[in-house]
């Protein structure tokens, strides 16, 4: 297919991305709500009125949500993991960047287990005669607390990299040979690479944050349009943030 020469294909790419759940769950979230954005579109078009296939298009965004929910079954024991070895960290160096995601990673192992019981309730009301809106609700206090310690550690990952770009300007300005003029020069564009994520991060938080209130609720607070039009855009800024350019 062309891709021993010029690289790999957008084909081989897809295939990849979606090998791994984390990135597949992007793949479905975006379908999901680019149906449920398109049946808004679609009902504002009739004048406000469903029909048969704005009610096939929220029918499918609502079956891919309680899938999505289904595979984030292994969220519990992602979040454990995390925990114990502190491996959505990565390698920034600030504390209080490596204190907040164990933070997060604290409110995932609450959240998950709310929102198993929740579904579970919704699939099998006769075993779990629980009310699964409420323990959804629940939930997403702690997903509320996740996106808002997350805006707070991208400010955080801004000054150390602020902090970095100063080293490495300075280290830039005393190489003493090739060597180490090309190390600075490598870690400036680390540094790039790193802030095109960490302001993807920052959109994506954004987009996150209207939604994860509204489910905080019982009674929606958020019209179905508003809901669908910034699940979306929250979907396609991931995508663009985590699928490979190469």
């Amino acid at each position: 297919m062309g891709s021993q020469k010029g690289g790999r294909t957008l084909l081989d790419k897809y295939v990849g991305y979606t090998s791994a759940y984390f990135y597949h769950d992007k793949v479905l979230k975006t379908g999901g709500y680019t149906c449920s954005s398109l049946a808004a579109v679609l009902r504002v078009l009739n004048g406000g009125k469903s029909t048969t296939l704005t009610e096939g298009l929220d029918k499918l965004y609502g079956e891919v949500g309680m899938t999505r929910c289904l595979t984030r079954f292994i969220g519990t024991t992602d979040a454990l993991e995390a925990i114990r070895n502190d491996s959505w960290v990565g390698d920034w160096k600030d504390r209080r960047i490596r204190n907040l995601v164990k933070f997060q990673a604290w409110t995932m192992l609450i959240y998950h287990p709310m929102e198993h019981v929740g579904y579970l309730a919704y699939i099998v009301p006769k075993l779990v005669p629980l009310n699964g809106d409420w323990w959804f609700a629940k939930a997403c206090y702690w997903w509320v607390a996740y996106v808002v310690a997350d805006l707070y550690i991208s400010l955080l990952k801004f000054k150390e990299l602020k902090r970095s770009d100063a080293a490495a300007a300075l280290q830039l300005e005393q190489a003493a040979d090739d060597e180490a003029r090309a190390a600075a020069q490598a870690a400036v564009a680390a540094n790039q690479a790193k802030r095109r994520i960490v302001r993807l991060q920052v959109w994506r938080a954004i987009f996150y944050l209207p939604n994860a209130i509204h489910w905080s609720f019982v009674k929606p607070v958020l019209p179905k349009g508003a809901v669908a039009a910034l699940g979306l855009a929250e979907a396609i800024v991931g995508l663009k943030q985590t699928f490979p350019s190469q």
